[in-house]
């Protein structure tokens, strides 16, 4: 019970700090901005800002612990490694257009995929002020313990 108390406490407190903090992104929060016109999807080099998981990288992490099943024909077998999914985070946040980028195993490669397609919605990519999409890319990383 401690320890379940000690992990939302270090929770609220990690998204707490993500949500306060002075960070120079603040005055173009991608949730602010209109919509764009445009259809075209750049690449994460290309935009002012670029699209991420909400809560940052940490929560993304703790996504992928709590969703990723390791399948059982490889860890049979033994693979490990990672899996890169690309994907397009549309101008609303959504996700579409998954693309394995990276392959390790076609279990592996599943999974990966279905974790990564039923993400919830990201904060968009951002460029001249205006929301757009954008070309990005997860890892999924097995490690067999």
């Amino acid at each position: 019970m401690k320890k379940l108390l000690l992990f939302v406490t270090y929770m609220l407190f990690t998204s707490l700090l993500f949500s306060c903090g002075d960070d120079e992104d603040d005055a173009f929060s991608p949730m602010q901005l209109p919509a764009s016109a445009s259809d075209t999807v750049y690449e994460e080099d290309e935009v002012d800002g670029k699209p991420y998981y909400q809560g940052g990288d940490e929560m993304y992490r703790y996504y992928l612990s709590t969703h990723l099943k390791y399948p059982a024909i490889a860890a049979v077998k033994g693979i490990q490694g990672e899996v890169v999914i690309s994907f397009i985070v549309e101008k609303d946040g959504s996700l579409s257009d998954f693309q394995i980028e990276k392959s390790v195993h076609e279990s592996l490669d599943n999974e990966a995929l279905r974790v990564i397609s039923g993400m919830p919605a990201w904060i968009p990519g951002h460029y001249q002020n205006m929301r757009v999409r954008v070309r990005s890319h997860a890892p999924v990383t097995f490690i067999l313990k």
